[in-house]
């Protein structure tokens, strides 16, 4: 009987050793190919979006330089203040203001 229970526990530590085995393999297996192969596309991918930020922000930054040389010039900004003063508000349009 005694010869039983330690085959057992013998059967119960290798298990154990075996599951904890395949865990940490599995783990390093993933994490190597995640670092192997998924960076190169990371990589790529990175690089696409900067490059569309970097055409975004250039494209805003046209627009807002157009609307700020607009703003800039007098007649524009005074037939805008005469109108501010004349509808009340120009961020809605209603009847009073049309």
């Amino acid at each position: 009987m005694a010869n039983l229970s330690l085959i057992q526990q013998l059967k119960k530590r290798l298990f154990y050793i075996s599951l904890i085995f395949f865990l940490t393999s599995g783990f390093f297996l993933y994490v190597v190919t995640k670092h192997f192969i998924y960076a190169k596309d990371t990589e790529k991918l990175l690089g696409i979006l900067t490059n569309a930020y970097k055409i975004t922000i250039k494209d805003e930054g046209e627009i807002l330089a157009s609307y700020a040389s607009l703003l800039s010039n007098k007649a524009v900004s005074d037939v805008y203040v005469s109108l501010l003063k004349e509808a009340g508000t120009l961020s809605e349009v209603n009847d009073a203001n049309k």
